[in-house]
């Protein structure tokens, strides 16, 4: 067979023996994408209500028998394997994927211990490998204008995807920090500056680094710049522990690298938005003021059905989230039919 070549961090790409491959409709191309990424085959019943969930039954099986040969009148016919029930990709070693490889070059990263250190030298190169990988976010500029279902799960994969990102970078950073290798460990720190401005530890860590080379002017530079974003997008100051570390700096101590967590920040989970929000912003101000409040546990976003209670709460821990190192994590409790099962639900 000959070899292919699927790229799907940033607008998808797809090669054939070296050459590009173009695939006519995007429905068809979304089909390729997901049979891509969740590397497994699914019923035509489930495909055809992903793609085309406002469709009728016998509508959506048409549109997918129509994406589905689509598919096959391109040199993509041989990879692209159906029976009546179900499709899926060929698996072959002359088959390779972007996302794929970038969560087996992290594998063996989550699962190896080495006593005393993070991270050891072989698996730094293979994060390094990994973050190679990642040039943009997955699907970024594509778009299933009519399935809501398509949306949601490459919205959802997409933050996934981004969330092992920061934490493979946070890794590197940790790793040639340790090592007293700074301009290496400042690389990767402002990387995930650039996927994420408000992460005040990778802010942090910027500052240590660059006080660290001899840079203090720098360093203060870049807490003045994360003093700016915060105000400007979130309306707070820095935490007491950023504010800390701009004091040691300008006092001419540098603190040292801190230790590494014994254990993996829980990631952060909320669902994305295509359209943008605005309009609300004091509502969201309120809502954070009070979720950072020491004598405030629970916040009840209350209205009627459709008027965005949903979509502000999400929007609200979005803006909190850098306050919350354990992370932000979205529940949905529309299937559950007592309140006396949602603190088993959110356990």
């Amino acid at each position: 067979m000959e070899p292919l070549r699927i790229r799907l961090f940033g607008y998808p790409q797809v090669e054939c023996a070296g050459e590009p491959v173009t695939v006519p409709r995007r429905k068809a191309l979304a089909l390729l994408a997901y049979l891509a990424v969740t590397q497994s085959a699914h019923s035509r019943d489930a495909l055809a209500a992903l793609l085309w969930p406002e469709q009728e039954s016998a509508r959506a099986y048409a549109l997918l028998r129509n994406a589905l040969w689509l598919l096959n009148q391109t040199r993509l016919g041989e990879w692209v394997t159906s029976t009546r029930h179900m499709i899926g990709l060929r698996p072959d070693p002359e088959l390779w994927i972007d996302v794929v490889e970038f969560r087996r070059a992290l594998a063996p990263c989550r699962t190896h211990s080495h006593p005393g250190v993070a991270l050891c030298e072989r698996g730094a190169a293979r994060l390094e490998e990994a973050v190679g990988l990642y040039q943009d976010r997955l699907l970024a500029g594509f778009a299933v204008d009519d399935s809501r279902s398509y949306e949601e799960w490459q919205y959802s994969e997409a933050d996934v995807l981004s969330e092992e990102l920061m934490g493979a970078l946070d890794a590197l950073a940790d790793y040639f920090e340790q090592a007293g290798r700074p301009e290496r460990a400042l690389g990767y720190a402002q990387r995930q500056l650039t996927a994420q401005p408000l992460h005040e530890p990778a802010h942090r860590r910027v500052m240590r680094l660059r006080a660290a080379m001899g840079d203090r002017a720098g360093a203060l530079r870049q807490f003045d710049e994360c003093v700016r974003l915060l105000q400007e997008e979130l309306s707070i100051g820095p935490c007491g522990e950023t504010a800390a570390l701009a004091e040691t700096i300008r006092t001419a101590t540098v603190a040292p690298a801190p230790a590494r967590p014994s254990h993996p920040t829980p990631p952060t989970s909320l669902p994305r938005f295509r359209t943008p929000f605005f309009g609300r912003e004091d509502d969201v101000k309120q809502l954070i003021e009070l979720l950072t409040r020491e004598d405030c546990r629970v916040v009840t976003v209350t209205g009627v059905g459709g008027s965005g209670k949903t979509r502000l709460a999400v929007e609200a821990a979005r803006c909190a989230a850098p306050r919350f190192p354990d992370g932000v994590v979205f529940v949905p409790l529309a299937a559950v039919e007592s309140a006396a099962f949602a603190p088993a639900a959110i356990a």
